[in-house]
């Protein structure tokens, strides 16, 4: 379609950067923030409330990573003192950047708002060719129509424009991290939910005319024409601008371009009406909760974090945020990396109460476990107490010391810090019911009589909470054309598009008993799958894997060869008729248990190893290999039985000396397989949370448990797409 294409908004920016050399060393940090919330000059579209959060939440994490206040351009309205984001501030703002940067020197961009898309017209010398005759565009607050005589959208800012200006800023051997928290395409997703608001308007609501999309397509064709069989030119001329080559650059963005980025009210695990939710951007929200909660990792890493936060909370089987650049693998804001990742902050004493410098951002929640230590260089066995938080805002928490051993509460030092020990993660699917059907919609009416029977289930107390239609939720249904659909919280609906996704969905027919039956196992499954996502965080998909070395190689439609490797961090794009190659050397001083588990699109669990009586211990050197265990694929073959957004869980536990094996493969969501022993500790947590939904700290060991076995998890995530000739009959996993 013409106004659809591969790259998300801006990134054609990151595929002209090469990877240049070496992290430079910072001499000043700069942040440029803009957010968009009102569109005063069109009411063709509906503003948005979330991007004056956004920018105020990155302005005081900024603050705290060494960027001085004076460095920190704010650009959004409603905030008081900032200036309004106007298509001339904006340009300015960068243009200063441009000039103020010097070598070495940090960079931050986040734009939070609208975009959108406008023909490719009357582009500058040197401009992207932009072969689908369309521009992405940011919109600023004083954007306006389709401008005929000027071939543009008025105010609007193009891509090529910023492609210009950060060219300028990378060749100067400086490091930029931008952040595009706003999305252009047009899907065909709907949004039932009163408080999701998506951050992309539709060319059409900018008044632009199809001659002038005929004329763009009409370029398009030409400058083909012209350019076709010649050699790709690096615009950035790398070689003349930078001999020394060390800038390097990465960005973030909130969907693909096909997808929709919303905003919504966060965090979602907090209940419909507590006070302390605020509209953020998905992307903006759950990146500020990652940097207040880790330090001295990647940018590849950090964006593992944000895909594995979006799995866990079923944000969306859509939008899928997008990483690209030459950077991904230097350290966030050039901290140290390499180390452990170590969650503890300070506590102080307010009139006689315990607070802890870390809230819900820092994802610590009431009833987490938290451990005291006297100094932030203390080893884990140097604990001076335990304490556990019972109250927590978006930024601290109030906590209350636990007895020791001897029954004795201890008194709270006058320098203290928490590090965590057991988070209260909550494994309870919020389901939004659907709207009250008219008195003549014989499936809604099916539909609601089916889900009142589900409702009455006594045994689902523990697993699920029921919100009202139009209240944020794990999931929302929704009635339309004899089915039931099973639609994400961020509320997008995908249906009758070739190839394509489509929502997960049941039909409305037969009694209503039989649809309660399918509606009762349809919610059960997803929240088994949803709950094994939330597990995994608990165990921590970011602690090293002290030697465990997991690689994984996509080999195009079967065929043999060397493959292209899969890294954590993206969503690539695979095939149906794909196969997925692993191997997992583990390189640890003993050996280690390993399951393999597979989610796909749809919220099933398929265990890929060990199969049923299958060892699945690794020894002190050993290597697995998909080749050894299915010599006929060579891996993981995946066909069309699903498609969209799937994953593969890597689960790793250290040998127990003299113990049994510890195998997770009872979590498949085709049933339990039948055991003769007892299940080890770290088996009981995954069955609890899994299973029952209850909280990990009602079994015997609870995250404690896992911590001291070493267990760690790892997710990769990609997207199946359909191919023209994927055998229907092909097994998905084996």
């Amino acid at each position: 379609m013409r106004r659809h294409r591969r790259s998300p908004f801006i990134v054609l920016i990151v595929a002209t950067f090469l990877a240049w050399g070496a992290p430079p060393v910072l001499a000043a940090r700069y942040a440029l923030l803009v957010g968009v919330s009102d569109y005063p000059n069109t009411s063709a579209f509906k503003p948005l409330r979330g991007p004056r959060n956004d920018v105020e939440r990155m302005r005081r994490i900024l603050s705290g990573r060494r960027f001085d206040a004076t460095n920190i351009t704010v650009l959004a309205d409603g905030i008081g003192g900032a200036e309004q984001p106007t298509r001339k501030n904006i340009l300015a703002a960068l243009e200063r950047l441009a000039t103020q940067a010097k070598a070495g020197d940090f960079v931050y961009l986040h734009f939070s708002g609208h975009g959108s898309q406008q023909p490719a017209l009357r582009l500058p010398p040197g401009a992207d060719p932009e072969p689908d005759a369309s521009s992405e565009i940011f919109l600023p607050i004083d954007v306006g129509h389709w401008d005929g005589k000027r071939a543009a959208v008025e105010n609007a800012i193009a891509d090529h424009e910023l492609i210009a200006i950060l060219k300028r800023i990378i060749a100067k051997d400086t490091f930029v991290w931008s952040v595009f928290d706003a999305c252009h395409s047009a899907t065909l997703m709907r949004s039932g939910d009163q408080d999701v608001r998506v951050r992309q308007v539709p060319p059409e609501a900018l008044g632009i005319p199809e001659s002038a999309w005929a004329e763009a397509r009409k370029q398009a064709r030409e400058r083909g024409t012209q350019t076709r069989g010649a050699a790709a030119e690096d615009p950035l001329h790398i070689d003349s601008q930078n001999p020394a080559g060390r800038g390097r650059y990465v960005s973030f963005y909130g969907a693909q371009t096909t997808e929709e980025a919303p905003e919504m009210p966060m965090p979602l695990g907090l209940s419909a009406g507590d006070p302390r939710k605020r509209l953020h951007g998905v992307l903006s929200y759950t990146l500020a909760e990652a940097l207040e909660s880790l330090d001295g990792i990647s940018y590849r890493q950090l964006s593992e974090f944000i895909l594995q936060r979006y799995a866990t909370q079923n944000i969306s089987r859509k939008p899928t945020p997008a990483f690209s650049g030459s950077g991904l693998d230097a350290p966030v804001f050039g901290s140290a990396g390499g180390g452990p990742v170590l969650r503890q902050w300070a506590v102080e004493k307010r009139d006689g109460v315990a607070v802890v410098n870390a809230g819900l951002l820092s994802q610590v929640s009431e009833g987490a476990i938290l451990g005291l230590f006297a100094a932030p260089q203390a080893k884990d066995s140097e604990r001076i107490a335990e304490a556990k938080v019972v109250s927590t805002d978006i930024f601290e928490s109030r906590i209350e010391l636990l007895p020791n051993a001897d029954g004795k509460t201890p008194a709270l030092p006058n320098a203290a810090y928490a590090r965590m020990l057991r988070p209260n993660i909550s494994f309870k699917l919020r389901v939004a019911q659907p709207a009250t059907p008219a008195s003549d919609d014989k499936a809604g009416q099916l539909v609601r009589t089916a889900l009142e029977a589900v409702r009455s289930r006594t045994s689902d107390a523990a697993r699920f909470e029921w919100v009202g239609w139009g209240k944020p939720a794990d999931v929302r249904l929704h009635v339309e054309q004899g089915r039931l659909w099973f639609l994400p919280a961020a509320g997008a609906l995908v249906k009758d598009v070739p190839g394509a996704a489509a929502t997960p969905s049941v039909a409305v027919k037969g009694a209503v008993q039989d649809l309660q039956s399918v509606l009762g196992k349809s919610l059960d499954r997803i929240a088994k799958a949803t709950r094994l996502m939330r597990a995994v965080q608990g165990v921590g998909t970011l602690k090293p894997a002290a030697g465990l070395e997991i690689k994984l190689t996509r080999l195009p439609g079967g065929k043999t060869g060397a493959g292209e490797p899969l890294r954590p961090g993206g969503t690539p794009q695979l095939t149906a008729g794909d196969v997925v190659r692993f191997e997992i050397a583990n390189k640890t001083p003993s050996a280690v248990d390993v399951t393999l588990l597979y989610v796909d699109a749809a919220y099933g669990i398929t265990t890929l190893f060990p199969d049923q009586g299958q060892l699945n211990r690794i020894g002190r050197g050993d290597t697995l290999r998909s080749v050894d265990l299915n010599p006929d694929t060579g891996g993981i073959k995946l066909t069309d039985d699903t498609l969209g957004s799937e994953r593969l869980l890597v689960l790793a536990v250290p040998a127990r000396p003299q113990g049994g094996t510890v195998d997770f493969g009872f979590l498949a969501q085709a049933g339990i397989v039948a055991r003769g022993d007892a299940r080890t500790e770290t088996e009981d947590w995954f069955a609890a949370a899994v299973f029952e939904g209850g909280s990990p700290q009602s079994t015997r060991s609870g995250p404690g448990g896992l911590r001291a076995e070493g267990a760690v998890a790892r997710v990769f995530a990609w997207e199946v797409l359909a191919a023209d000739k994927a055998s229907p009959n092909a097994s998905k996993h084996h």
